[in-house]
């Protein structure tokens, strides 16, 4: 049982050093660095606030945008691409709120 209370009478399993070590790296591999930015990567691919679903796809559902981490852009396309969905919603094309 995950998170829950174990029954009364019964001892927690002991895990071992490896099996730590193991969860620990599939707790931190959900986003692997893979290189180059795909707007690097690319230079046809330009950030543009009227391009909405390239904007839309680096957004979540609620209209967040999704952090560099996950989204896997560098720093100086990250903070294009803020403006361009703060332009974009200025203007009606992207909500603010999903």
């Amino acid at each position: 049982m995950r998170g829950g209370r174990r029954p009364i009478g019964t001892v927690a399993k002991k895990k071992s050093r490896i099996a730590l070590a193991r969860a620990r790296q599939r707790r931190y591999r959900k986003f692997v660095d893979r290189g180059p930015c795909r707007f690097c990567r690319k230079e046809g691919l330009v950030i543009d606030y009227k391009d909405v679903s390239t904007l839309e796809r680096l957004c979540s559902q609620q209209g967040k945008l999704f952090s560099r981490k996950r989204s896997g852009n560098c720093a100086k396309h990250q903070r294009q691409l803020k403006n361009s969905v703060k332009q974009a919603r200025y203007l009606g094309l992207l909500p603010f709120v999903g």
